[in-house]
């Protein structure tokens, strides 16, 4: 259903299903969401804990959070 939203860019319906932070591909489909939301502080934040604790998503992970820098005019830390 997740993956349905997603795919939908139903963002926000997905974003209140996705609870468990402690799950390495919620983690990363929240930070999908709140991109594509533009909710990129957010996603900036929620990135920097994802970057640390992802190993199967890493590179996903990084490259939502290299957008988000992006989005954000960011470009010294990115």
């Amino acid at each position: 259903m997740i993956e349905e939203y997603i795919a939908n860019s139903q963002f926000q319906d997905a974003l209140d299903l996705l609870t468990d932070l402690d799950d390495e591909t919620v983690r990363y489909q929240r930070l999908v969401c709140l991109y594509g939301l533009g909710q990129y502080q957010q996603a900036k934040n929620e990135g920097m804990l994802a970057k640390i604790k992802a190993s199967n998503t890493y590179y996903d992970v990084v490259s939502i959070y290299l957008a988000t820098l992006k989005e954000l005019e960011e470009f010294e830390e990115a």
